[in-house]
């Protein structure tokens, strides 16, 4: 193919060629020419309370910062509670601080939560993990009402075991009903002397 137009325009056409060659040569090296060297995003802080308590939400903040601009922040939380957020940065740009929150557990796994932070820049180029850590706060379990019911049900049973120790838990002297209880009352027992008189009266009959 023959090439056409002015001897200055192909220079420059070919100069440019080379330039962008030269560029992405440099870029690929390390070397820094006219922006090549353009690095991977930075998670520049990762801010978090000293403690939290279990039941309780946590906020963190994240600030990153890069080069190109960033597409997405990632959030993750392990340990006292298990989480993956994934925040879209709209519209991009080179600095961001993105807000997170989760809620701990009432009965919590761990007693610290780990948050790690990670930044992803326009070409997909991914920051350093920065991690932090947060001391969970995991009251003890509170035992007042199993103990309450513990209590009782023994004053319960020691009831039963003085009813049926009772002279009256049985409907005749020495036997026992299947049940284990009755609701009989035993007859009072006589003075020997009206003792001997019913005697007599069912003789005399």
């Amino acid at each position: 193919m023959k090439r056409t137009g002015p001897l200055r325009s192909r220079l420059a056409l070919r100069a440019l060629r080379s330039s962008v060659v030269v560029w992405r040569l440099c870029e690929r090296l390390g070397i820094d020419a006219a922006g090549a060297t353009e690095g991977p995003p930075v998670v520049t802080d990762v801010e978090v309370p000293a403690m939290v308590r279990s039941g309780f939400i946590v906020d963190v903040r994240v600030r990153a910062r890069a080069d190109r601009p960033l597409a997405r922040i990632e959030v993750r939380f392990r340990g006292a509670a298990d989480s993956t957020k994934t925040f879209v940065v709209a519209p991009q740009r080179i600095e961001v601080i993105q807000d997170a929150s989760i809620l701990i557990p009432l009965a919590a796994p761990d007693t610290q939560l780990v948050v790690l932070a990670t930044a992803t820049d326009v070409t997909g180029a991914v920051s350093e993990i920065v991690s932090r850590s947060i001391s969970v706060i995991v009251p003890p379990p509170d035992t007042s009402d199993s103990s309450s019911a513990a209590g009782a049900w023994q004053d319960d049973a020691a009831t039963v075991s003085e009813d049926r120790e009772s002279p009256l838990a049985w409907s005749e002297p020495g036997v026992k009903p299947e049940n284990g209880y009755s609701f009989a009352v035993a007859e009072p027992a006589l003075p020997a002397r009206s003792r001997r008189r019913s005697t007599q009266r069912k003789t005399r009959r």
